[in-house]
């Protein structure tokens, strides 16, 4: 027998896209890096106006994501951050969970409330008593914080102020606010002598409000609740995403809860700004990396941890404790968010993946989904 006559098959021929790996997830993954770039750059609504995965900028995007993943095929897996599946195993369904912070593990009312007290006491004792009568409630010099970021973040591209550090936002406000104060007094008598006491001050009194900051008021069973995620699923990578001021470091009880933290300070940018979750899903450092259907959001505020996180293709479960509306108005003050019109607009039909009205519930919703998507 010859060997022409050996076998009726000689040849295989392999189609690729859709056949070898996902092709719409390949599209939606090059198509969400495309619009963090143009986001990123400042043409925000024209990434939100060519989401179709058929443009062909996108798809040439999509080309080399394709070709970087074949280069990747014979890789070990690995399912979480350092930590590789046994063999034959494969990767979990989610593979990535991400958390906000304030008002999602510990109540931000009760923390911002301690802190202001201390900023308020410290204004006293500088003899600032009217400052801190006027400015007796966390919710308006929130409402001032929010102001002062909508401002930044309009005028970026020309003034290049961090809109996104909220450190640097809320000395600014002290500073205003000190300094309109001296001038009504006149105390000073040059306006180089009244910016240098109320920048001075101003310094000072965030240093011991962001102290008092990190005295976070768990939510009861949060840690337990974390510390049992880790247990349950050990290949999944924990990480933190928050637009605060909060330093995990700086807080005894996080010590270990987390694979890693990721600030709006690190990210250059906030929620729910699409590149965010993006650069969280990429300090995950998993190989093969993690993709975004993979990723679940938790968090407390509708626009922020359900509405982005959706829009970039994020699983999300809303820790609604307060049982709000799905509003996408800011959670403290209550007033709309100015700069992200059209996306509120777009966000009228999104709804979370799974909703919670307490903390502890999240290992059986994560058991629930987890068991959905297999």
């Amino acid at each position: 027998m010859t060997a022409a006559q050996s076998s009726s098959i000689r040849l295989i021929l392999f189609d690729l896209d859709d056949t070898l790996w996902d092709m719409p997830a390949t599209l939606a993954h090059a198509e969400g890096q495309w619009q963090a770039f143009m986001a990123k750059r400042g043409y925000g609504d024209l990434a939100k106006d060519y989401r179709d995965p058929r443009c062909s900028v996108i798809v040439k995007m999509a080309f080399n994501t394709v070709q970087q993943r074949k280069e990747k095929v014979a890789a070990p897996v690995v399912a979480g951050r350092g930590r590789r599946l046994g063999e034959g195993s494969s990767p979990p369904a989610i593979r990535l969970l991400l958390f906000d912070l304030d008002g999602t593990l510990w109540d931000l009312e009760k923390t911002l409330g301690v802190a202001e007290g201390k900023w308020q006491a410290m204004m006293r004792r500088w003899g600032l008593g009217d400052i801190a009568d006027t400015y007796n409630n966390y919710r308006e010099l929130m409402v001032l914080i929010e102001a002062k970021r909508n401002e930044w973040s309009a005028d970026y591209w020309e003034s290049r102020r961090p809109y996104w550090n909220y450190c640097e936002l809320r000395k600014h406000v002290y500073m205003d606010i000190i300094h309109r104060y001296l001038v009504q007094k006149g105390q000073y008598a040059s306006e180089k002598d009244i910016a240098s006491v109320a920048r001075t001050l101003s310094n000072e009194s965030f240093e011991v409000w962001l102290a008092a900051r990190h005295e976070v008021a768990w939510f009861e069973g949060a840690i337990v609740t974390l510390r049992a995620i880790k247990q349950r699923y050990p290949d999944v990578v924990l990480g933190a995403v928050s637009n605060g001021t909060t330093d995990l470091n700086r807080i005894p009880e996080a010590k270990g809860l987390f694979d890693f933290s990721m600030s709006a300070l690190d990210a250059n940018c906030t929620k729910p700004e699409p590149e965010i979750y993006l650069k969280a899903i990429q300090a995950a450092k998993a190989v093969p990396p993690i993709r975004p259907e993979e990723t679940v959001f938790v968090g407390d505020d509708f626009l922020n941890d359900v509405c982005g996180p959706t829009r970039v293709g994020l699983k999300t479960i809303w820790m609604n404790a307060k049982q709000r509306p799905m509003t996408t108005a800011e959670p403290i003050t209550g007033k709309p968010r100015p700069g992200y019109e059209k996306l509120i607009k777009e966000s009228y039909n999104i709804k979370p993946t799974k909703t919670i009205l307490d903390i502890r519930q999240l290992v059986d919703a994560l058991d629930d989904l987890q068991a959905a998507l297999f």
